[in-house]
């Protein structure tokens, strides 16, 4: 027996004799916590969370040497080594240069640095404050109510129906010189700051 030595006869299955392999199921039975029929969970909904492991993608700190955008190595280009790594992601490789955003104006500056209520208010409904001014139009083949009720013998509220493609339309954050502002142009930028 591989437990207690005691030899086993030479036709035995098991490499552990009978008592050691009885004493064996009676702890492992006693380390179970003992479950009542009305507790029995169906195999269906045991949660699998446990199998779950967590995914390391390690640190993000591979910095871009054109633009300094930092990011992970398995994000370089597949023809860069590991010594010298590029990316194409971000700037595209030095070809793309944003210019630095202006300074927001004063009081939004103010509230962006406050501690206080007020400032603490404005940053945790900043998104619903953007959302508010995110303009955009909608495109799309609107049918008329005239055709839909020429395809339709039923009177009632009148639907917005749309055929074909759904798609937002947006214009250039400037406008044209000498072409009134629209959409976005209108209430997002202001040149004046």
């Amino acid at each position: 027996c591989s437990s207690c030595l005691t030899p086993l006869p030479v036709d035995s299955r098991h490499r552990t004799c009978q008592a050691c392999r009885e004493r064996g199921s009676q702890v492992r039975r006693r380390g179970r916590p003992r479950v009542e029929p009305s507790q029995t969970i169906p195999a269906a909904y045991i949660p699998q969370l446990s199998r779950l492991r967590p995914l390391d993608l390690g640190r993000m700190d591979k910095e871009c040497p054109h633009c300094h955008a930092l990011h992970w190595i398995d994000e370089k280009q597949e023809t860069s080594s590991l010594s010298n790594s590029t990316w194409e992601s971000c700037c595209k490789q030095g070809s793309v240069q944003l210019q630095l955003l202006p300074d927001p104006p004063e009081y939004l500056k103010d509230l962006l640095e406050r501690t206080d209520t007020q400032g603490c208010h404005f940053k945790n409904n900043l998104r619903q404050y953007n959302a508010g001014f995110a303009f955009t139009s909608l495109g799309c083949d609107i049918v008329s109510a005239e055709e839909r009720n020429a395809n339709n013998s039923r009177d009632g509220l009148n639907a917005f129906q749309i055929h074909d493609f759904l798609c937002h339309f947006q214009l250039p954050l400037l406008s044209v010189e000498g072409n009134t502002p629209l959409y976005a142009q209108l209430y997002i930028y202001d040149p004046s700051y």
